[in-house]
């Protein structure tokens, strides 16, 4: 396994928080495409809750709270595909019924699903199954997991369970973005629930003897963001791993990384459960 060396440079924050408005911290996110109706970008699905009440208002028989709450959380995830894919990759996403007509996303071995069962299974087992990528995990109730496989990167969550359904969330990264990465993209959140991102750090001058990473990210409060450098050959292989102390507005990060004979890598960055994140940016020198 090949060994990096990293070192953070410097985190600058270029505009704090108070300073920067609801739609400017939103600006440049996608709405999400199947919802038209629906005016805004959102990073917490939660958030869509009331504007989605109040489109499609409760119904017996019709429309009832799970159907509300799973259109919130699709708003939210369908829009950090858009963003993802605005970098020229694919990410893929659904929220519904875990139970009938059940969850999946992808296709082949490039899949993740979870396994149909009654919400009182998931209640007794707290949590539910799903297989990604040919492997089998386990999602804790109320939770979330990060399935990792040689080749296949998905995300799972449980955001609620209610006397017949639970929400089964997934998403699956099908071709990962690559740097230079210069549109924003959201870390979209269920019920405070984060969902972390991943960039292949690759340079037209590789292999060098090192780069520096240049990272930008927009929080709404101070936290610690984790980052992990992952073999592009094989998720599984952990190269290097820190954490970057973010805080609360506009920042940029400048990451050292020493990577003789690295001629790529993956770039894994998780925030902290509960904030709303944007990746602003993330370019690197030599370009």
């Amino acid at each position: 396994m090949p060994i990096i060396r990293t070192e953070k440079r410097e985190i600058k924050l270029k505009r704090p928080l108070a300073e920067i408005s609801p739609s400017e911290f939103r600006r440049g996110l996608t709405v999400a495409p199947t919802f038209a109706w629906f005016p805004k970008a959102v990073i917490e699905g939660a958030e869509a809750l009331p504007e989605v009440e109040a489109a499609a208002p409760l119904y017996t028989g019709e429309i009832v709270p799970w159907m509300q709450e799973a259109a919130a959380y699709n708003i939210a995830l369908e829009g950090m595909c858009e963003d993802y894919q605005q970098a020229g990759s694919m990410l893929v996403s659904r929220v519904g019924d875990g139970l009938i007509p059940g969850v999946g996303v992808g296709s082949g071995t490039k899949s993740a699903k979870f396994t149909s069962v009654s919400a009182t299974t998931v209640a007794g087992q707290r949590g539910a199954y799903f297989t990604a990528g040919g492997r089998s995990f386990f999602c804790p109730e109320y939770g979330k997991l990060t399935a990792i496989t040689k080749d296949f990167l998905a995300w799972a969550a449980i955001p609620g369970i209610f006397a017949y359904q639970w929400f089964a969330a997934l998403l699956a990264f099908l071709d990962l973005a690559s740097t230079p990465i210069n549109n924003r993209i959201r870390f979209a959140s269920l019920k405070g629930l984060t969902v972390p991102n991943f960039v292949i750090v690759r340079s037209q001058y590789f292999p060098p003897p090192a780069l520096t990473m240049h990272i930008g990210l927009t929080s709404n409060k101070a936290q610690v963001v984790g980052i992990q450098f992952r073999s592009s050959g094989n998720y599984t292989d952990v190269l290097a791993s820190d954490s970057l102390d973010v805080p609360a507005g506009e920042s940029t990060v400048d990451y050292f990384v020493a990577c003789p004979g690295v001629t790529e890598f993956v770039c894994h960055l998780q925030p902290e459960d509960r904030t709303e994140t944007v990746l602003d940016s993330l370019t690197i020198t030599p370009p």
